[in-house]
């Protein structure tokens, strides 16, 4: 179960968000979650196209709204691990 801090955004079928304890140090560049709303998937080869399509689009745009994020505040953030 996550650990959520702040609910960035919600979609039909995924919660973007950020969580209480990163693995990665928000001083190194933090963590954003993108989890499935509901536990009806284990593991994406479980999930309809569809509702992978927009796993992928969201993944894709949170992605690039990061790394524009933190070169506004001159940050590296280097690559993103989708």
């Amino acid at each position: 179960m996550l650990n959520i801090e702040n609910i960035i955004i919600k979609t039909k079928n995924f919660i973007i968000c950020t969580i209480k304890n990163p693995h990665i140090d928000r001083e190194e560049g933090g963590h954003i979650v993108v989890a499935c709303n509901t536990n009806k998937y284990t593991t994406i080869e479980d999930m309809p196209r569809d509702v992978l399509h927009e796993l992928m689009d969201i993944a894709s745009i949170c992605g690039k709204y990061m790394k524009e994020m933190f070169a506004n505040e001159h940050i590296d953030i280097g690559i993103i691990n989708y």
